[in-house]
């Protein structure tokens, strides 16, 4: 998968360079979700798209995506552009005005399948003398009249500039008018006649009958229901005692049966809850409603029972009547305990962690008065000194104390995983550069636990280039040519044979290597286990604390103990960017000569389906940017 965003970005920098010669465009006020419109337009793979219709006083633009845009439908005054709904960026050009970028999360554009979102875009004011005085002539004369989305009256002049738009003229018992106007010079009068139309037969039944009908607010008796309208669209309401209300747009069309019947539901009760942690185990009246929200239940009483391992147990009788929306919400308070912690030497790092994740870190000594009850396990670490690992219990009300003496003389160790050689198979089905899945074998070696961070690079380097700081962060920010300087030094200076990996034994040890489980992602096939992604390190926003790289370790490892090689930062390989080759290969290397260099694993920008263990992208040796990192590797 070629980066296009990358080229986007650097056509946004070449026309910056020019921005004294050329006019701006902005985004006119919030974007909106259109709730009442849909779309079932597919991609190539027969994919649902989303859609972003931009609306303007002008017309010319053209577009592009980080994914590739699907489909624009162009009319005048608006643009119906299809993307996949996993699209984060989009780019809008126009001859003479600067590219405008729009990195969709910051505007609080949340895309899915079907659904459209409208954005306004406007330019830089354009002089006045451009602009033109248009009538538009219509009979009857009190029709309403849209040209391009501005409101005009029948033979009012208004002021356009020269172009394309689409004209709407509508009246109740006409036909509307739609077409398309060419404005300039000699064009700036338009004559129109709206032609128009009979009475339509519509039917309206319900079950169960007898529903209160409305039509535009209008009381038109109860159903079931024969009416007659003029084409166009209705509001409809339906109300009935005992069953929810029923309020939509209908569309009355020419010449069409025009029937529309509702099932009407039931009312009742929806129980609202809130429960922190999110995971605890529900029980309403003994029956299991773990992780549901939003509870529909008949009017009565209930017992509701919230309960999780280490936490105290709640639990409330609750009364619920008919078309009531209850909300309640629950925070349960864990268990504790008491750790009391002491290690020789007192410069020892310690980390505690709990199924993966690091709860706490420290150096030497520590008491912690309210620890959660649970299994834990602890790992110290000091230069001369041999690592120690040690499980733990902390029990409710208790002290655990604790005291380590470590071993010296033996070098830190835990910082590479041994992976185990052995044969796979490389690739994927799914996108054309992951194919074809092909058979390979590579031989024993040691893989870095963790990204190399920016403590590490800045003890080699003597500086850090990273965007988003933090000693135990991955280090970002630096090219495939930086990071070979890199190992140059640090070879240098432990005597090791450090390198990248190869793109296949990257993928080997993402996959588990022999111990492998088949995971979509490193280590589980639920994403959120284990990596940062858009979802839960970017769609938050730049203001939010989650936002960015995380440090390393933080989500839980896969099958070998390694952690973070889906998401966190894309990380870089040896090899060149080629087509795979479809026969067995031992050991392969990549291309002998390319442009890009292969990055895999995803990142904390990009969305869930590029952190999966097979995705590769490549990028040109001399970029960097704040998604990208590596590991290293050392031959057995």
């Amino acid at each position: 998968m070629k980066n296009i965003l990358l080229v986007l970005l650097m056509l946004t920098a070449m026309f910056a360079e020019s921005g004294a010669q050329t006019a701006k465009m902005h985004i006119d006020g919030k974007p909106e979700k259109l709730t009442n419109e849909m779309v079932g337009v597919r991609d190539v793979n027969g994919r649902l798209c989303a859609a972003l219709q931009f609306v303007s006083d002008m017309d010319g633009f053209k577009y592009d995506s980080y994914n590739g845009v699907v489909r624009v439908d162009d009319e005048p005054g608006r643009d119906m552009v299809f993307v996949s709904p996993d699209e984060r960026v989009v780019e809008v050009f126009k001859t003479g005005y600067e590219p405008l970028q729009i990195i969709l999360s910051e505007y609080g554009i949340q895309l899915n399948a079907k659904e459209v979102w409208k954005i306004k875009i406007v330019g830089d004011a354009k002089r006045a003398a451009d602009a033109l005085p248009v009538s538009v002539l219509v009979q009857p004369v009190d029709a309403e009249i849209k040209i391009g989305g501005n409101m005009a009256k029948s033979g009012k002049p208004i002021k356009l500039s020269k172009g394309k738009y689409e004209i709407v003229i509508r009246k109740k018992g006409y036909k509307t008018r739609k077409d398309s106007i060419a404005v300039d010079e000699k064009h700036v009068l338009f004559n129109y006649t709206l032609s128009e139309v009979d009475l339509q037969t519509v039917t309206i039944t319900s079950e169960p009958t007898q529903a209160d009908l409305f039509i535009n607010g209008l009381a038109e008796g109860k159903t079931d229901k024969g009416l007659f309208l003029y084409p166009g669209e209705y509001g409809l309401k339906l109300s009935k005692s005992g069953y929810m209300e029923v309020s939509e747009q209908i569309s009355v069309e020419e010449g069409a049966e025009n029937r529309f019947h509702y099932k009407l539901v039931k009312n009742v009760g929806v129980l609202s809850l809130k429960v922190n942690p999110a995971d605890a185990r529900v029980l309403i009246n003994r029956k299991d409603y773990t992780g549901q929200t939003s509870i529909e239940l008949a009017p009565g009483s209930y017992k509701l029972e919230i309960s999780k391992t280490d936490y105290e147990e709640q639990s409330e009788t609750i009364s619920l009547e008919r078309g009531e929306r209850l909300q309640k919400n629950y925070a349960l308070k864990a268990k504790t305990g008491r750790l009391q912690f002491s290690i020789q030497p007192l410069t020892a790092k310690v980390t505690l962690k709990r199924d993966g994740t690091v709860v706490e870190k420290w150096e030497g000594l520590k008491y912690l008065k309210a620890l959660q009850t649970g299994d834990y396990e602890l790992e110290c670490q000091a230069d001369g000194y041999a690592t120690v690992k040690q499980k733990l219990t902390i029990r409710k009300g208790k002290t655990e104390a604790l005291e380590i003496t470590m071993q010296e003389g033996v070098a830190p160790a835990g910082d590479m995983v041994f992976v185990k050689g052995g044969t796979f198979m490389m690739g994927s089905y799914d996108e054309d550069d992951e194919k074809p899945v092909h058979q390979v074998t590579v031989s024993d070696f040691y893989i870095g636990k963790y990204e190399v961070t920016q403590k590490e690079w800045k003890e080699i380097m003597g500086s850090n280039p990273s965007y988003f700081k933090g000693d135990d962060r991955p280090v970002e920010r630096v090219s495939w040519n930086a990071v070979q300087e890199f190992i140059r030094k640090l070879n240098k200076k432990t005597g090791e044979n450090y390198r990248l990996p190869t793109e296949a034994e990257w993928e080997y040890a993402a996959r588990g290597g022999a111990n492998s489980r088949g995971y979509e992602y490193a280590g589980s096939n639920n994403i959120d286990e284990v990596a940062w992604y858009d979802k839960n390190a970017c769609d938050k926003g730049s203001g939010h604390p989650d936002y960015g790289t995380h440090p390393v370790g933080g989500k839980k490892p896969n099958e070998l103990g390694i952690y973070d090689m889906s998401g966190n930062v894309w990380e870089l390989c040896s090899d060149w960017y080629g087509d795979y080759s479809s026969s067995s290969q031992t050991n392969p290397t990549g291309p002998s000569s390319g442009s890009d260099r292969v990055c895999c694993g995803g990142c904390w920008f990009y969305f869930a389906r590029l952190c999966q263990v097979v995705s590769r992208n490549g990028i040109t040796p001399t970029r960097s940017g704040f998604d990208l990192g590596f590991r290293l590797v050392v031959p057995r």
